[in-house]
């Protein structure tokens, strides 16, 4: 359950204009299946097979087996989900502040004689 964390992590340190060093103990699959996940949700590849062969291309001593690839698709679509609900949420906020201001009585009217 530590793909879809490390994932979005991933995402909010480069949101952030960060730049990010992905680590495990090994380097041989944890932080290249984070990788692969945060990859896919990104859309910046098609799928999560082809996002662990963008891994591989990048770093051949890596260690993603075919058992890997529904874990890295199931990581991905969390992060695409959590990336939805955090921009849903966002909007709703936007919206009620909005709709608050609009009808909120303005601080320079007097009372009305």
């Amino acid at each position: 359950a530590l793909i879809p964390e490390a994932a979005q992590a991933i995402e909010t340190a480069r949101h952030a204009g960060g730049k990010v060093l992905v680590a495990c103990a090994l380097g041989y699959a944890r932080s290249a299946s984070a990788v692969a996940a945060w990859w896919c949700a990104q859309a910046d590849v098609p799928d999560a097979s082809a996002a662990v062969e963008r891994v591989r291309a990048a770093r051949p001593q890596v260690v993603l087996d075919a058992a890997c690839v529904p874990a890295i698709a199931a990581a991905a679509r969390r992060v695409r989900e959590t990336a939805s609900a955090s921009v849903a949420a966002s909007a709703r906020t936007q919206a009620s502040a909005v709709s608050m201001a609009g009808s909120a009585p303005s601080p320079t009217a007097g009372p009305r004689a």
